[in-house]
């Protein structure tokens, strides 16, 4: 009985290796043979003035697209700026290119991102792999970039005309506008993405960061959402400046 028990747990045992084996054999088969997805699971094809509710809280009104013969180049106008990372954010001070199936800010090409498998993957001199809490910088290069690949995936019918919707809501809000700003967080599961947040907002409630908004008012709840089957989330906090 032994032997038979030991002979079934050795073969398990094979299988599972040959199971890991088979899936990161299948990978980098992807890898090698550039089989990645964001061609196809592309929807912003087009200059336009149509953001997702993510891109318009970023003070985005209008994404253009420059055509060049092996490559895309995406520009921002923004009207005004995010939070995160302890910064300050206009998005209109980033360029984007789009090339052989990944994307990268023009100021640095080492770190391009793109799918794979349906997930996010990156490519740098310091890492390549899939984009995960454990393997990712907390930089704010890397968080543009999967916020706007994550707006080049959504599909338009739910997207807002932001250049529209500015000019109407103006005047109508508690909070116009001009004065509301959001707190942005970002991470690979939805509680990570909220808990980051808490951490965001504590940051500028102290009064020692140069982004104080101690003095704001937060209004409305935490708005989440994520894609790609939940392997990046955005959570943000509205707050009234005025």
């Amino acid at each position: 009985m032994n032997k038979i028990i030991k002979s079934s747990f050795a073969i398990f045992i094979i299988l599972l290796l040959s199971q890991a084996c088979s899936t990161e054999e299948e990978t980098a088969n992807n890898i090698e043979n550039n089989n990645f997805e964001l061609d196809t699971n592309l929807t912003l094809t087009k200059s336009t003035s149509k953001v997702s509710n993510v891109f318009y809280n970023m003070g985005v009104t209008n994404i253009k697209l420059v055509k060049e013969s092996n490559s895309v180049l995406y520009k921002f106008q923004s009207v005004k700026p995010f939070i995160t990372n302890g910064k300050l954010i206009n998005i209109s001070d980033y360029l984007i290119r789009f090339e052989k199936g990944m994307i990268y800010l023009q100021s640095n090409s080492d770190l391009k991102i793109t799918l794979l498998n349906g997930k996010p993957y990156m490519q740098s001199s310091e890492y390549s792999g899939y984009i995960n809490e454990e393997t990712s910088p907390n930089s704010v290069e890397l968080k543009i970039l999967l916020l706007f690949m994550r707006e080049m995936t959504t599909s338009s019918k739910n997207k807002i005309n932001a250049e529209l919707v500015i000019n109407d809501v103006e005047g109508k809000l508690g909070c116009g506008f001009w004065d509301t700003y959001y707190v942005y967080s970002t991470g690979f599961s939805l509680s990570t993405a909220i808990g980051n947040l808490s951490d965001e907002i504590n940051n500028y409630s102290t009064g020692l960061n140069t982004l104080d908004i101690s003095s704001c008012s937060s209004f409305g709840g935490v708005d989440t959402s994520c894609g790609w089957d939940a392997h990046f989330c955005v959570a943000t906090q509205a707050f009234c400046c005025g």
